[in-house]
């Protein structure tokens, strides 16, 4: 082999080959960050989604506190628990139509004696109430499904340090159903789960899914699926998932909430194929950039080899002609 040749292959392994090292570790140190920011995006949008939630209960439960603390209806309350009079049951439905005046969102408004008799509402529906829902508290706000989503808050009525009845109000779901319907910061394949515990204490979808508009109330996750998102959440759980199942069962990479007062599970996620096309994407310009410079280490590598070969090449010719008695030699 020449001593070009040799020189060209000693320069382009001490130039080339580190730089494969190199931009292999650095693909790798890119993808990370990536992923890293995707989760971070992740996080902060449901985060901010369970700040937007959280508000909207905490504004639910005031509401319903102010409509049990109206004077006239406790005092009506207060006046049916101890005469059992039935002309009360229209003015106690008067109070609850007055009382609804100004609040928008409310679907329904019933009132329950002590006992849990059913005693009026603004829609003219008995309702059922079990006592034992509250479970030894004075409130307690759900989610209930009819013929559409509704948040249920239930509250005790009290006079004079005595409970007198207790309140159903029934407010409108829809500010739920378009947070998981903006789909900002999801990218393509991203979506909101929103579940709560059946009474088996696996995840039940409460809104319709990207994937299955049939969802709410009606598709399960188990809780021994741990590897879930949306059982992760309902555990508790605030964490960043990657290559985790869905309800599909696709890899997705997912945020998970728990809103601790309503016993929900929420889930902001992406599919990891979303995630891999765009960690791609990103560094097409690194394998771009990357082939150009190994083009230019070949280019100045076999420069570099033929300068530093020339020389060497004349004084072997030279002497070659010295060896064989031809002493017409240029000098080197």
């Amino acid at each position: 082999m020449r001593l070009k040749h040799v020189l060209v292959v000693c320069f382009l392994a001490l130039s080339v080959l580190p730089l494969f090292v190199s931009f292999g570790m650095l693909q790798s140190y890119s993808a990370t960050q990536y992923r890293n920011q995707i989760g971070d995006k992740l996080n902060a949008v449901s985060q901010l989604a369970k700040q937007r939630l959280t508000a909207a209960i905490a504004r639910i439960e005031d509401n319903t506190t102010l409509l049990a603390n109206r004077t006239l209806l406790r005092q009506q309350m207060g006046e049916y628990a101890q005469t059992r009079e039935y002309a009360l049951y229209d003015t106690i439905e008067n109070s609850l139509h007055e009382a609804k005046q100004g609040m928008g969102r409310i679907v329904d408004i019933s009132v329950f004696a002590p006992n849990g008799q059913f005693i009026a509402s603004i829609n003219r529906t008995a309702t059922s109430f079990d006592r034992a829902m509250l479970k030894g508290r004075d409130r307690i706000v759900f989610l209930r499904h009819s013929q559409e989503l509704i948040v249920r808050s239930i509250v005790e009525i009290e006079l004079k340090g005595r409970t007198v009845g207790y309140m159903v109000v029934d407010f409108s779901g829809q500010f739920i159903l378009d947070l998981v319907n903006d789909h900002t910061g999801l990218g393509e394949t991203g979506e909101w789960l929103f579940a709560v515990r059946d009474e088996n204490g696996d995840a039940l979808f409460a809104v319709p899914l990207k994937y299955d508009a049939r969802a709410a109330f009606v598709r399960r996750v188990a809780k021994d699926r741990l590897d879930v998102p949306i059982t992760q959440a309902l555990r508790g759980q605030e964490v960043i998932m990657a290559n985790a199942p869905d309800y599909q069962e696709r890899p997705v990479m997912a945020s998970t909430r728990y809103i601790k007062n309503m016993d929900i599970g929420l889930v902001a996620k992406i599919n990891e194929s979303e995630v891999t096309a765009i960690i791609d994407e990103a560094n097409k310009y690194l394998v771009m950039l990357g082939i150009a410079l190994v083009l230019i280490a070949v280019v100045v590598g076999v420069l570099i080899a033929s300068l530093i070969a020339k020389p060497v090449e004349q004084l072997r010719k030279a002497t070659q002609k010295l060896a064989s008695g031809d002493f017409d030699v240029q000098p080197v």
